[in-house]
C-alpha cells in the first residue's frame, strides 16, 4: 500500500513533468502573430506594406527584429527584407468611431477611452462618430470633421443614452461607411449594397482609413437580412473602400464578440475585448500604438504589371533564430488596367528601372545633347531673324538717304518728306520756287534743333547774345539734368559770332570737341548736354 502511495505520485509527474517541459521549451513565438495592414503600389515593380507585429493583442516593438520573409502567392521572394519602424502618425488618417449609445455606463466609458486616441491623431486627419441610439446619430451630420481632438467632447453633449432598446449598431455601421469613396483600387462596376461617398478630387479623403468599433458584439440587421448576409454586406464594404475594423469587445458575454472578431479579421483590422472601464482604456492605447507602431516593407516583385493580384504573405524573424508564424496571405493590386500611352509611360519606367548606370548615363547625356541641339537651333533661328529685321532697316534708311537733295536756297542737304529746309527755312513743297518762311526784321542767325527738345526746329535770332540753358530767362530753354541753369550763351559780335561755356558742369561741345570760348562758323554743330544745334547765318 505505501509503495503504491508512493508510485502514484511518480507517475502523475512522469506524466506533467515532460508537459511541462514542451511548455517552457516552446517558442515566444507561439502568441506572435503578423498582420498585414495596408499596402502601395509606387513605381513598379517596387511593393510597400505596412506590417502590425502583435504579442497577443498588445503590439510587439522589439529591438532584435532581424527581418521580414516575404511570400508571394506562396514563392518565397529570396533576399530578407530588412525591418523599418514606421510612425503611422505621420501622415493623415481618416478615423470613424462607431460606439453603442444604448447604455449609459458602457457609452460614458467608451467616450473616455476614445477621446485620448482621437486627441493624438495627425492634426490635417478627417474624423468622423456615429451613436448607435435608437436612431444612428452622425457627427457631423454631413461631410467630416478636421478637428478630431474636438470631436468626441461635442458627441457626447448630443447623444443621450436610450437605456437599453433593440442593437442597431449594424445601422450606425452602414452609415459611417456610406461616408467613405471608393479606394483606389476598388472595382467601380461592382455592387454595393451601400451608398457610396464621392471623392473630391481637390481635396480627397486620406487613403489611410480606420474604423474604431466599440459594442457588446449585439449587432442587429440590415433591413430583413439575415446576420449573415449582414455581415458579407458590412465585410464588402469596407474592403471595397479600404477601411480596416479595429473592434472592442465589451460585457461579460464572450459568444456575442464572433460577430467583431468577423469584421476586423475579414477588413484586416484587430479585434480585442475588454471587461470593464479600466480594460476598455488599456485595449484603446493598444489599437493607438498599433496604429503609431508599425513596419514598413520595401521590395520589388519581377514581373509585376498593373492590374495583377497578388496574394502576399511575410514571417518575421529575430537574432537568435526565433521566428513567428506567417501572416495571413493578404491580396493585393496593382490598381486598374491602364491606358495604351500610360501602359508605354509604365514599360518605359520599368526598363528605366531595369537599365544599368552606364545605360542611364547614356540616355542621359544623349537627352542632354538633344535638348542643347534645339536650344542652339532656337538662338540661330532667332539671330537669323534679327539680321533680316537690321537688314530690312539698312535698305529702308538707304532707300531715304538716296532721295536726299539740295535746298534751293542755302544748298543744304535735305530729306525727302520735308516741307520746309530746317536749315534756312525756304518751302519745299512747291517745284524750285523758294519761300522763305522768315517775316518781318531780317535775322543775323539760326540754331536748327537736330537732337533733343529742338529737334526739326530752326530758331532765328537778331539779339546781340542768346543764352541756352535750365534757367527761366534763358532764350533757348533746355531739359535735363546735364544742362545748367545758364549753360552756354551765343554772341553776335558784328563781324564775327562766338560762343561762350558759362561754366557749366557738364561742358559744351562744338563739332564734338569741348570749348570754353569758340568762333562759330556756318554748320558747326553745338552740342548742350542731350540737345543738339546746327549753327547757321542768315543771309
Amino acid at each position: 500500500m505505501t509503495v503504491r502511495r508512493l508510485l502514484r505520485p511518480a507517475a502523475l509527474a512522469l506524466l506533467v513533468l515532460p508537459v511541462l517541459a514542451l511548455a517552457l521549451a516552446a517558442p515566444a513565438s507561439a502568441r506572435i502573430r503578423l498582420k498585414i495592414d495596408d499596402y502601395e503600389v509606387t513605381h513598379l515593380p517596387a511593393v510597400r506594406l505596412w506590417v502590425s507585429v502583435l504579442d497577443g493583442d498588445a503590439p510587439l516593438d522589439p529591438k532584435s527584429l532581424d527581418g521580414f520573409d516575404v511570400r508571394v502567392d506562396g514563392e518565397p521572394l529570396g533576399d530578407r527584407v530588412q525591418a523599418k519602424p514606421y510612425n503611422s502618425m505621420e501622415r493623415p488618417m481618416a478615423a470613424v468611431l462607431v460606439v453603442d449609445a444604448r447604455y449609459s455606463q458602457a457609452w460614458t466609458q467608451s467616450l473616455e477611452a476614445m477621446s485620448d486616441v482621437f486627441g493624438k491623431l495627425p492634426g490635417d486627419s478627417r474624423v468622423l462618430a456615429v451613436a448607435a441610439a435608437q436612431e444612428p446619430v452622425p457627427l457631423p451630420a454631413e461631410a467630416w470633421a478636421s478637428k478630431p481632438a474636438e470631436l468626441l467632447p461635442t458627441l457626447r453633449g448630443k447623444v443621450d443614452p436610450a437605456g437599453g432598446g433593440r442593437p442597431t449598431m449594424a445601422e450606425a455601421l452602414r452609415v459611417a461607411l456610406s461616408r467613405f469613396p471608393l479606394a483606389a483600387d476598388a472595382d467601380p462596376d461592382e455592387a454595393d449594397d451601400i451608398p457610396i461617398a464621392k471623392d473630391d478630387p481637390e481635396d480627397p479623403l486620406p487613403a489611410d482609413r480606420v474604423l474604431f468599433l466599440v459594442g457588446d458584439g449585439q449587432l442587429g440587421r440590415l433591413g430583413q437580412t439575415s446576420l449573415r448576409r449582414t455581415l458579407q454586406t458590412l465585410v464588402t464594404s469596407a474592403r471595397r473602400r479600404g477601411v480596416r475594423i479595429m473592434a472592442i469587445g465589451t460585457g461579460e458575454n464572450p459568444r456575442q464578440h464572433a460577430t467583431l472578431r468577423v469584421l476586423a479579421r475579414k477588413t484586416g483590422g484587430t479585434f480585442r475585448r475588454a471587461r470593464d472601464g479600466m480594460e476598455l482604456a488599456e485595449r484603446a492605447q493598444q489599437s493607438l500604438k498599433e496604429l503609431e507602431h508599425r513596419y514598413r516593407l520595401e521590395f520589388d516583385v519581377p514581373g509585376l504589371r498593373r492590374g495583377d493580384d497578388l496574394d502576399v504573405s511575410v514571417q518575421a524573424y529575430w537574432a537568435g533564430g526565433m521566428q513567428s508564424e506567417p501572416s495571413r496571405p493578404f491580396t493585393l493590386r496593382a490598381e486598374h488596367e491602364l491606358t495604351f500611352t500610360e501602359r508605354v509611360i509604365d514599360w518605359i519606367s520599368d526598363q528605366w528601372e531595369k537599365a544599368p548606370w552606364w545605360v542611364r548615363a547614356i540616355v542621359i547625356a544623349v537627352i542632354a545633347l538633344i535638348l542643347g541641339l534645339i536650344v542652339l537651333l532656337i538662338l540661330i533661328k532667332k539671330a537669323r531673324k534679327a539680321k533680316k529685321a537690321r537688314t530690312r532697316r539698312k535698305k529702308v534708311r538707304q532707300a531715304k538717304l538716296a532721295q536726299r537733295k539740295p535746298c534751293p536756297a542755302c544748298q543744304q542737304t535735305t530729306m525727302p518728306g520735308w516741307k520746309q529746309c530746317l536749315f534756312c527755312g525756304a518751302d519745299l513743297t512747291g517745284t524750285g520756287i523758294v519761300a522763305p518762311a522768315q517775316q518781318g526784321p531780317q535775322a543775323r542767325y539760326r540754331l536748327t534743333g537736330r537732337a533733343g527738345d529742338h529737334q526739326g526746329r530752326a530758331l532765328r535770332f537778331m539779339e546781340d547774345m542768346v543764352t541756352l540753358g535750365r534757367g527761366a530767362r534763358c532764350q533757348v530753354p533746355l531739359t535735363g539734368r546735364d544742362v545748367s541753369p545758364e549753360h552756354c550763351a551765343v554772341r553776335d559780335r558784328g563781324d564775327e559770332f562766338v560762343l561762350i561755356d558759362l561754366n557749366s558742369q557738364t561742358g559744351t561741345f562744338v563739332n564734338n570737341e569741348r570749348v570754353q570760348r569758340v568762333r562759330l562758323r556756318e554748320g558747326d554743330i553745338i552740342r548742350v548736354g542731350g540737345h543738339e544745334f546746327v549753327f547757321g547765318v542768315e543771309g
